[in-house]
């Protein structure tokens, strides 16, 4: 098993950046199996309107890797 740590930087789904995360999980850190992640915003990003839930965040993220993965 490899593990990984990884600031996020206020990943949100519509973050400029998330490419470059994805990148980086995949290419830097080789994929690990688990990672454990700072810094994610809810779905909603920097707004706060009561939403508390990341699950579009980490699904977004989830699916960048696995499309850069099989690539």
């Amino acid at each position: 098993i490899t593990v990984a740590d990884y600031n996020a930087e206020n990943l949100a789904p519509d973050s400029a950046h998330l490419p470059r995360v994805v990148d980086q999980i995949v290419n830097e850190l080789r994929r690990p199996d688990l990672v454990f992640l700072q810094e994610v915003q809810d779905n909603s990003g920097a707004a706060n309107d009561g939403v508390v839930s990341a699950n579009l965040t980490l699904s977004t993220l989830t699916r960048g890797i696995e499309a850069a993965s099989a690539a």
